[in-house]
Parts: C-alpha cells; sequence; structure tokens
C-alpha cells in the first residue's frame, strides 16, 4: 500500500506559561516544537504543562507514503488549520521512548481538507512519488544549497545526503549529491558547487535517475556497449542497485 496511516484523531498545539509550545496528540503524545540550530524539532515531553493559550487545534493524519504518486516517501504529519491541513515532513518519523527528538520541516502548503481525507482513505496506485513536493529549481545548484543550509563543513558525501534528506529534499536534489564521488570530502559550498558543476557526463537514459529498476530495463536495448560500461559505473557510485548490476554484467558478458 502506498499509504500507511499510523495515528489520527485530534490535536492541540498550544503554548505554555513559559512561551514554549507543546504539541499534544489525542492526549496521550506530548511533544514540545522547538526551534534547533538546524531548523525545528519534535522533542518527546509529557502532559505537566501550564497551557497558557492555544495555538491552533483541529484533525491530524500522522501517514507513511511509500513510492505515492503525489507525495514524497517519507512520513508526513497533516494539522488541520482554517478548513484546511498543514502539511509537515518528519524525515524520521515521531519521537520516541529510544529517541527522543525528531526533525520537523513544515513545507508551507496549505491542503484543501476533503481533497486530502478523501485521497488517504482512497489512494492512488503505487508510482513514481514527489508529483506535487518537487520545489522550484528542481535539482539546480540554488535548489542544492536551498536544502543543505546549516550543514557543517568540511563534510563528506554521505554527511551532505543526510543532511538533505533531513532537510526534506526532493529527489533532484538528492540525485545530485548521489554522483558526487564515494568518500569525496568538501571543505565549502563552493568547493561543493564546483565538483558539482564539473560533471559534465549525464547517463544515456533520459531522466535515469528517477526511474525504477523496471523503467530502466526495458531501454536497455538500445544502448552501445560502451554506454552500458558507463552507465554500470555511474550507477555503483550512485544508488548501487544489485538487480541492475547484474542486468549489466549479463549484457556486457555476453
Amino acid at each position: 500500500m502506498p499509504v500507511k496511516i499510523r495515528d489520527q484523531g485530534n490535536y492541540e498545539l498550544f503554548e505554555t506559561m513559559h512561551g514554549n509550545r507543546i504539541l499534544a496528540l489525542n492526549d496521550k503524545r506530548w511533544f514540545a516544537w522547538v526551534e534547533g540550530q538546524a531548523g525545528e524539532l519534535l522533542v518527546q515531553s509529557d502532559s505537566d504543562h501550564k497551557k497558557k493559550r492555544t495555538v491552533q487545534k483541529g484533525q491530524f493524519y500522522a501517514v507513511d507514503f511509500q513510492d505515492d504518486p503525489k507525495y514524497k516517501d517519507m512520513p508526513h504529519l497533516f494539522l488541520e488549520k482554517d478548513s484546511k491541513y498543514q502539511e509537515a515532513v518528519i524525515p524520521n518519523g515521531l519521537p520516541t521512548d529510544s529517541d527522543h527528538q525528531k526533525k520537523v520541516v513544515l513545507t508551507g502548503d496549505s491542503l484543501d481538507r476533503k481533497k486530502l481525507e478523501d485521497y488517504l482513505q482512497d489512494p492512488a496506485e503505487a508510482g513514481p512519488g514527489e508529483e506535487r513536493m518537487e520545489r522550484p529549481g528542481g535539482g539546480s545548484m540554488a535548489n542544492v544549497t536551498h536544502h543543505l543550509q546549516g550543514v557543517d563543513f568540511p563534510a563528506n558525501r554521505e554527511d551532505l545526503i543526510k543532511h538533505a534528506k533531513d532537510n526534506a529534499a526532493p529527489q533532484e536534489v538528492i540525485s545530485q549529491l548521489e554522483k558526487l564521488a564515494k568518500g569525496s570530502k568538501h571543505d565549502s559550498m563552493a568547493d561543493l558547487t564546483q565538483a558539482i558543476g564539473e560533471r559534465t557526463w549525464h547517463p544515456p537514459i533520459e531522466d535515469y535517475d528517477r526511474l525504477n529498476v523496471e523503467d530502466i530495463q526495458d531501454q536497455l536495448d538500445d544502448l552501445t556497449r560502451d554506454e552500458l560500461k558507463q552507465l554500470k559505473e555511474y550507477e555503483q557510485e550512485t544508488k548501487n542497485r544489485k538487480t541492475l548490476q547484474e542486468e549489466f554484467d549479463r549484457r556486457l558478458s555476453a
């Protein structure tokens, strides 16, 4: 199933006497909503808070998406406000007893209440995701730097990818970073910009980085032997999908 509702019901976001924001879900789970050094966080809390005022309240949905054609493949939190739903991405899910704080990213989108509720009950069939989550700029350098705000340099390839994912970066941005050499280290944003700009080779299959394995396999017959070799090396340096690597080996050994 592309959509899995983890929790739903009533929520309240309120401010305490000390000016802290608390998110209460079904009066059973409480999280402090705080501003961290690298963005906003939800921190597991308890019910022992003196409420000063209610900021907003209504219905909520905590939802996981997988291969959904409309939403980024990661946990979401939808909070009703003024007959719409605010959309937040929680890349690593809600806080737990073993992991007390998790990043939360408000996308800035407000979704029609009825349309969202109807969609969650009757989602589209699985397919390429992130249709509506793509930010302007795609994989442009400006978009890469936007989703790397707050990263600490020097940073290696894996650190950059993790930071971008935590900032809910679209797949185009992740793909740009995955193309960096494995184990590469970058001392500054200028260094990273140069490294990305120096790449001149592009996969011979259009939109390769966004295609699934089956779609790529369907187009391999049109490639030359040299293109297969180059694509095999590229795949190994980026996603390194076992099924594709075996397919490249089979074709190159024929």
